[in-house]
């Protein structure tokens, strides 16, 4: 956005000033400090969730492995009744 500053009383030099806005989609105006702030809660969502990630994987193979020490148990425990 461009202001030009004039009027016809006015006999000084005009001056152009340009105001950049930025706007996001929900109709919030982005200042600095905002898109700073936005940007460090990005990250730190994106930290948290990589641990997230960590920790589903980690229960995943817990499961993965509980599964096979029950099929073990059950082995052994047929092969007890067995005999």
């Amino acid at each position: 956005m461009s202001v030009r500053c004039s009027s016809s009383s006015y006999s000084g030099p005009v001056f152009e000033a340009s105001i950049t806005r930025t706007i996001a989609a929900d109709g919030l105006e982005l200042t600095p400090s905002l898109i700073t702030s936005r940007a460090e809660e990005k990250a730190a969502l994106g930290s948290l969730n990589d641990r997230f990630v960590t920790y589903i994987d980690k229960v995943r193979a817990l499961v993965n492995h509980n599964a096979t020490l029950e099929a073990k148990v059950r082995q052994v425990c047929t092969s007890f009744a067995v005999t």
